[in-house]
């Protein structure tokens, strides 16, 4: 199932995913953004919570999935307005519209045509916005997805709280040693992820934790207790090292 958004970070380790939730879970999902791991459980059978602690992810999925085709009419309207240089103004500034629907078509423009994915950063680029960008926004249709809205900025102490769940999915991307983050400023659509503390938080925690990460060495020794599992750049299980591009990681 293809979103209409464009992957910040793209996972081809989903199926390693769905070997370890299976069909007909509950499934708690955060860092909730292009919904490209979480629409393909959906559609697959799996009851996903999908959650973000960024109103505006949140706000352009719910207008998505309450009404695609007037999400699509809104974006079509404003695309033609945007040129070169308000596209670096509204990165932004966005957030700032009163109209909740015109800021949820600005998140679908915004994303497709960031070089990065995401809205509130990157280099413009317009290849990615394109009709089968649209197409993909009009016949986007998927059960079992429902966006949740954490208010609490701390991500961990968000999945404390989250109950009546089978498993707990974090499909993190790239790792990072959060060296000089203290007092960054953040984005309206980026939650920023304190990786140890994850950890940490993963090896106590009673809850059945699936984690997805990029490849980086420091994850072999910060999850040597756990289940990892490695893929390749095309998805296929791999025990070596070296080919690993990503890794799924179990607490069970």
């Amino acid at each position: 199932m293809k979103t209409p958004l464009k992957s910040n970070v793209s996972f081809r380790s989903v199926t390693t995913v769905k070997k370890l939730i299976p069909t007909n879970s509950k499934v708690n999902s955060f860092l909730f953004y292009s919904g490209e791991v979480e629409a393909s459980l959906a559609a697959t059978g799996r009851q996903m919570m999908a959650h973000t602690n960024r109103y505006a992810i949140y706000e352009f999925w719910m207008h998505l999935l309450a009404d695609r085709h007037a999400l699509a009419r809104a974006a079509a309207h404003v695309h033609p307005t945007i040129d070169d240089a308000q596209f670096y103004f509204l990165q932004e500034d966005w957030t700032n519209y009163k109209d909740a629907k015109l800021r949820a078509a600005l998140f679908f423009i915004m994303n497709r045509s960031s070089s990065t994915g995401l809205v509130s950063c990157g280099e413009l680029s317009r290849d990615n916005f394109n009709p089968a960008a649209f197409a993909l926004l009009k016949r986007f249709d998927v059960e079992n997805l429902y966006p949740v809205y954490d208010k609490d900025d701390d991500l961990i102490q968000n999945i404390k709280d989250a109950s009546d769940t089978e498993y707990t999915l974090l499909p993190v991307g790239n790792y990072s040693f959060n060296l000089f983050e203290y007092g960054k400023s953040r984005a309206a659509d980026v939650t920023p992820v304190h990786h140890r503390d994850l950890a940490e938080f993963v090896g106590q925690s009673d809850q059945k934790v699936v984690l997805m990460y990029k490849n980086h060495p420091a994850l072999f020794d910060l999850y040597k207790e756990h289940n990892i599992q490695m893929v390749d750049a095309y998805g296929r299980p791999t025990d070596d090292r070296g080919r690993c591009e990503e890794m799924t990681i179990a607490n069970f």
